[in-house]
């Protein structure tokens, strides 16, 4: 918990909370922060992705980057929070979208949300942040990082235009890592932002029920269900795949008994 206790035990041994949610317990006790209520008619199994992937990723290209009408993107990462920002990319009315991921089985799905190229900085004689600036002459106007490693992020820096560039840093890094840029590189105009969230103080679930925008966006998330029991099977699928979205269902009648603290 936020205090540094953990309010479950399993045979005399301490069991720490997931997140501070630990929502696959029947039982369960969560920080005051951590909840938001939302509309009776929402549908359980497919806003529970609105937690974190779609307000992370969509947020940060709707909400911290406001991408514009007309603009050049790069998304490093195509997972489930890349594929959310993508989606918001395009929402936003970017003209081109470029795609960078080492697997290339999430290139097909990338592209369907929005995604106009594909890159694999494995295949490349040169850096990648190379390539997309000789893609678009001058660099992106938005390059969005939803990997969390250092080199990446220096990637998603130097692919934007050295004017008015934004770069985007969702990905969580290790503790402790850091990276490092050109101080050049800084004074030129560029800016670097990190988002938490999608920028969002709390994500509005009450609207989905009523809201077509919402409703679209959360069945491009929901490509496999599966029943608890097979949980850890969900979870191999998801990360051989393309790390997107699988959503665990509990028993037919589950209720979650929740203990709010403030």
């Amino acid at each position: 918990m936020l205090d540094g206790t953990s309010r479950f035990t399993c045979k005399g041994k301490k069991i720490y909370h997931s997140f501070r949610t630990s929502t696959f317990t029947e039982y369960t006790v969560a920080p005051e922060i951590s909840v938001v209520k939302i509309d009776a008619a929402a549908p359980m199994d497919k806003i529970c992705v609105i937690s974190c992937e779609v307000a992370t990723g969509y947020g940060a290209a709707v909400h911290s980057a406001k991408v514009t009408p007309g603009s050049t993107c790069v998304v490093f990462g195509l997972g489930g929070i890349g594929s959310a920002i993508v989606m918001g990319c395009k929402a936003s009315g970017a003209s081109r979208i470029i795609g960078v991921d080492i697997n290339e089985e999430k290139f097909p799905r990338a592209r369907a949300l929005g995604v106009t190229d594909c890159l694999n900085p494995s295949n490349l004689k040169k850096p990648v942040q190379e390539v997309v600036k000789e893609m678009t002459g001058t660099g992106v106007d938005f390059a969005f990082e939803a990997i969390g490693l250092a080199e990446t992020m220096v990637a998603a820096w130097d692919s934007c235009h050295l004017s008015h560039g934004v770069c985007i840093i969702i990905g969580v890094s290790a503790p402790g890592s850091k990276f490092s840029l050109s101080a050049q590189s800084v004074s030129t105009g560029r800016t670097l932002k990190g988002t938490c969230l999608g920028g969002y103080a709390v994500f509005c679930c009450s609207e989905i029920p009523n809201n077509e925008r919402y409703k679209n966006i959360l069945g491009e998330f929901i490509p496999f269900l599966f029943r608890f029991p097979d949980c850890f099977s969900a979870v191999k699928r998801a990360a051989k795949i393309w790390k997107c979205s699988v959503i665990i269902k509990m028993k037919k009648k589950f209720t979650l008994n929740l203990i709010i603290i403030k």
